[in-house]
Formats: structure tokens, sequence, C-alpha cells
């Protein structure tokens, strides 16, 4: 029984073999026999031609599949290489229209300005740190010099404090050891700004009896030669009391020092000086 079992297949084909050798000898004694033989080969055979047929079938409709898959992998690879290459041109598009629009900005602001004015782009930027500085691709060349303003559209940023040929450092009116003349926009109460890092500042020297308030507006005021007077300088933000007689007023700056990208330097400064490096 187990031998039938395990040796089914070339049983089978032994018995196919026979039967075929069996009636093709009937075929020739018997005259009329071969309708009846292939009628009978047929019956025999067609299950199988079927089931070949059927593997056949299955087995090309699985080689299409495969095709069909790989072409869409294909198509889908490519597609997203297309959407990387649209997605990195947008955003140099997009980079590209906000640069137009800052330059634009420095063009109207130039226009506002009286005096002659340069527009430098920042290479370096330090805004952390015991100082606050940038660095910037114009220097003596370009005509800047130490003490020379620096501005944005949105407000006052600085003034040059060493320059070489072809770049210049700006120190910010956020280091520490800056300060600038300024006045509240709504009372006139003037006094001097002194850098308190992270896009803050203090004004200093106002009398504890001047009318200044959480949210008045702070512009520069002129007296410092440096910046002309109607500058943006920031917003109040916090009045407290500070030493002897006067207050402690907080402000918030007009100008975010970690996004600069371009400036607008006043071309005012005094004449070059020993400040200025050689390099």
């Amino acid at each position: 029984m187990s031998f039938f079992s395990e040796n089914r297949t070339p049983v089978l084909v032994v018995f196919l073999l026979v039967a075929f050798l069996l009636l093709l000898s009937f075929q020739v004694r018997v005259p009329d026999a071969g309708v009846r033989l292939h009628s009978t080969l047929l019956a025999i055979c067609s299950p199988v031609a079927r089931s070949s047929a059927g593997v056949v079938d299955g087995f090309g409709s699985v080689w299409r599949n495969y095709l069909y898959l790989q072409d869409l992998s294909r198509e889908n690879r490519a597609l997203q290489r297309r959407l990387v290459h649209l997605q990195v041109e947008n955003q140099l598009l997009r980079e590209a229209d906000r640069e137009g629009e800052r330059l634009r900005g420095l063009l109207a602001l130039q226009d506002q300005v009286a005096r002659p004015t340069l527009a430098a782009r920042v290479i370096s930027l330090e805004v952390e740190g015991p100082f606050r500085v940038a660095v910037l691709n114009r220097g003596r060349g370009s005509g800047l010099r130490v003490n020379d303003g620096v501005i944005t559209p949105e407000g006052v940023v600085g003034r040059i404090t060493a320059a070489s040929g072809r770049m210049s450092k700006v120190q910010f009116i956020t280091d520490p050891s800056s300060g600038a003349a300024a006045v509240v926009v709504r009372t006139r109460v003037q006094g001097m700004v002194v850098g308190r890092g992270d896009n803050r500042v203090e004004m200093q020297y106002v009398s504890a009896l001047a009318d200044v308030e959480t949210g008045d507006v702070v512009t520069s005021s002129g007296l410092d030669g440096i910046y002309p007077g109607g500058f943006m300088v920031g917003t109040v933000t916090r009045v407290g009391d500070g030493e002897g007689l006067q207050k402690r007023i907080e402000i918030t700056t007009a100008v975010d020092f970690r996004t600069l990208e371009e400036v607008l330097v006043l071309l005012a400064g005094p004449p070059e000086d020993e400040h200025e490096d050689g390099s």
C-alpha cells in the first residue's frame, strides 16, 4: 500500500501508456475503432489538459501582474523624485520671494532717510554669549566707517564698531556694552537704552516721576549723533523702580536679531580712526 501511495504519479503514467498501446492495437484489429479511440483518449486527457491550461493561464496572469507592479513601482519612484524636485523648487521660490520683500523694504527705507545709505548682508550672526554682534559683507572699500548706524525697516539694529576693506562688525543695541539715545513717543520722555540681550534693552536715566507706561513706543531721539531721530527701538513691556529716583523701563526691541539677514548702513560716521582694523 505504501509503495503505490509513494509512487502514485509514475504508476499512473505507466498505466496510461499501457492503455494507449492497447487501444492502438485494438484500432488496428477493428477498422471503426478510430473514432472510439479518439473519444476515449479525449475523455481521459481532457481533465489533464484543462488542468494544464489552467496552470498556464494562472502563471501568465501572475507574470502579467508582476510586470504591472514593476511598472507601477518605477512610476512611483519617478513621481517621488519629481515631488522632491518640486518641493525644493518651491522652497527656493518662496525664499526668493521673501528676500525680494525684504529688499523692497530696504529700498523703501532708503527713500525715507535723508542721509546716504548702503544695503549690506549679514554673513555671521552672534546672539548668544556675552556679545551681540554681526558681521556684514561690506567694509571700508564700500564706504563704511566706525560708528555708522545700522537699521532695518523694523527699527534700530546697532552701530559699526570695526571695519576692514571688505567686511565690518556691527554691535547690536542689545549688547550690554551698547548705548543709544531714545525717547518715549507718547510723552517725549528721554533716556538712554542699554542692551540686556535676547531682543531686550533697558531705558535708563528716566525720572521716577516720568510718565511711562507698558505698551509705550520708544524710538531713537537722534541726540547720540549715530541714529537719526524717529527710528523704532521697541515697545515698553515693564515699568519698575530703578536705583534712587529713577524708573527701570524694560523694552522689547522691534528688530528680531535672531533672524537678521539684510540691513541698511547709514553712511555718516566720523573719519576712520584707531578702532578700525587693517585686515
